[in-house]
């Protein structure tokens, strides 16, 4: 129960005063405890030089900066809390899969994105995109994975239906991927087919690869047709206009290159975008063409005291200079390597699957606020999933 009760803690981010989450504050205030079960990692222990040089380098030019900008002191703490969570975060996980194993790990860490989820819902337009989705996907891939094959899949097939209703079109290609991957090992289960580790890695990360490209293509074509909503329709008609619907997609790369092109050592924890610093970004998602004078661009990505590239990586450059970057880039690596090794055995697990693919699409394409616990999560699994373990899984 202590395990369980733990990591439930360790998930829950609601924001409290002075930008205080308590799942960062309990993951932190344990890690004497829970670091001995990761010590012998090779994982952990870079990862924490990582978190440790980022928060100085955070700290460092908020300090430098403080003359120059405005620094929002919930921001600068908030922003602390998270690149110490995040290595704090995991050995908590891997900590209770010891003692629950790492699917249950992974269902009562769901609990804490859940209480997190119902508080937050209230006051969102779509909760299930931007609330209780990812965790209740996590939840039931993990439940199901531990009952059997078809209902993992029938999770996976029934959960990306209702991203499909909600208008969250990556969601869906996340589903869309790991149901694929689910139905390929079912066949080749069925058909008796064996394959080396090397062999059975390679088949399905070039799988993956080609089911991407295809799930993006299906959902932009459904969304095109309208069967998305006609919110998504004009979204996807105004993105196809574009020469590159990637960067039409996400114009906030622009502004992310421009700012780093202007001050490529970043700005610093709790620095508050100026005046001059929000021309620059606007420009820079002007050159896509991208009208940026919106509620969007001012409001939410440089109106809230903070930086909000809609990039994991872009924000941790933002806030913790090139030692963020460099601490998300170490996050997408142990993405990688959690589904490289659920993906050793024919018998994966959909949640790794699905959990790595969300934890780079937002390293790269999404906010870094909303991925904090997922990307404990899939450090914590790759731990967990050793290469003997996923052999055998």
């Amino acid at each position: 129960m202590l395990a369980a009760a733990v990591v439930a803690a360790v998930s829950w981010r609601t924001s409290l005063v002075f930008g205080i989450n308590p799942g960062d504050v309990v993951a932190i205030a344990l890690l004497p405890l829970t670091w001995r079960a990761s010590r012998h990692s090779r994982v952990i222990g870079p990862l924490m030089l990582c978190s440790l040089t980022a928060i100085a380098a955070g700290l460092a030019l908020a300090l430098a900066a403080a003359g120059e900008f405005v620094i929002v002191p919930s921001g600068a703490v908030s922003a602390i809390l998270a690149a110490a969570a995040i290595p704090a975060g995991a050995t908590a996980v891997i900590w209770a899969a010891q003692e629950l194993g790492v699917d249950l790990a992974a269902v009562c860490f769901t609990i804490g994105l859940l209480i997190d989820a119902s508080i937050r819902a209230v006051s969102l337009d779509n909760p299930w995109k931007f609330a209780f989705g990812l965790p209740t996907s996590v939840l039931l891939l993990a439940l199901t994975h531990r009952r059997s094959r078809t209902s993992e899949l029938l999770a996976a097939t029934v959960l990306a239906t209702v991203y499909l209703l909600s208008d969250a079109r990556s969601a869906v290609g996340f589903l869309l991927i790991t149901a694929a991957i689910l139905a390929w090992q079912a066949a080749a289960s069925r058909a008796q087919v064996r394959l080396s580790r090397r062999a059975a890695v390679g088949t399905q990360v070039s799988l993956i690869a080609m089911l991407g490209v295809c799930a993006v293509a299906a959902v932009l074509a459904a969304s095109s047709a309208g069967y998305l909503g006609e919110a998504a329709q004009t979204r996807t008609a105004a993105q196809s206009a574009s020469s590159n619907i990637l960067t039409a997609a996400r114009p906030e790369m622009g502004a992310t290159l421009a700012l780093f092109q202007h001050r490529p050592w970043g700005y610093g924890a709790g620095v508050a975008p100026r005046y001059s610093d929000i021309r620059v970004a606007m420009d820079g998602m002007h050159a896509l063409g991208y009208d940026p004078d919106n509620n969007y661009v001012l409001h939410y990505m440089m109106g809230g005291g903070h930086f909000e590239l809609h990039s994991g990586l872009g924000d941790m450059w933002a806030v913790y200079s090139l030692p963020g970057l460099a601490l998300g880039l170490l996050v997408i690596a142990c993405s990688l390597l959690a589904l490289v090794r659920t993906l050793t055995t024919l018998r994966s697990r959909g949640w790794v699957i699905f959990i790595a693919v969300v934890v780079v699409w937002n390293c790269l394409l999404g906010p870094f606020s909303t991925i904090v616990p997922y990307m404990e999560l899939a450090i914590a699994t790759a731990v967990c999933l050793s290469p003997v373990a996923a052999r055998t899984a």
